[in-house]
């Protein structure tokens, strides 16, 4: 495997009620915020895609209103590595509930094995300063929708997807977040 793809995985839950944070309002005024006192919540997954040579990123996400299985989520990846086609390397948290999704993924014969070969790295437990995706999240959740209070669980989807396509159009966005966890890129062909 020469030329691997990192791929960063990571997984988070947006729920209707709004993320309270400072505001600009004049002292005095502080914002209302109305919830719909509901605790429904869209369960959020995000690939940030590097090609550390290139420094090339891409991010994929997918949004659902149930959780996601194991075996979702190892066709969910197949399809990832597949559209692809290159040889990588996923990095993850170490999750126990990823662990059957990562052998399915690396079984051979089974229909979750993506065409291209990956290797399965798992961060420390509980180091999500290494994982860009959570500066994704950061951009999302407590800057895009912080103080955002949805009128139902549609609206919360559309504007979640509207905040992660926003990110995802960013690629010197996602190449900083990639430098933040500790990665070095090659990016002298952006000069």
């Amino acid at each position: 495997m020469n030329d691997l793809a990192l791929v960063f995985l990571d997984e988070s839950t947006v729920r209707m009620q709004s993320t309270v944070r400072r505001t600009w309002a004049p002292r005095g005024n502080t914002p209302i915020h109305r919830n719909s006192g509901s605790w429904q919540s869209i369960r959020a997954i995000a690939a940030l895609t590097v090609a550390p040579k290139t420094g090339a990123t891409a991010l994929d996400y997918w949004l659902s209103e149930k959780s996601v299985d194991s075996e979702k989520m190892a066709f969910l990846l197949r399809d990832l590595f597949n559209q692809r086609g290159q040889d990588c390397i996923l990095i993850w948290d170490n999750y126990p509930a990823h662990k059957p999704t990562a052998r399915m993924m690396t079984t051979a014969g089974w229909p979750m094995a993506p065409k291209v070969a990956i290797d399965i790295q798992f961060l420390p437990t509980y180091a999500p300063d290494f994982n860009p995706v959570e500066q994704v999240w950061k951009a999302v959740k407590y800057d895009d929708l912080a103080n955002y209070a949805p009128t139902d669980l549609a609206a919360l989807k559309a504007q979640l997807d509207q905040s992660l396509r926003a990110v995802q159009d960013r690629p010197e966005l996602l190449r900083s977040f990639v430098r933040w966890a500790g990665f070095e890129l090659d990016e002298s062909h952006y000069n």
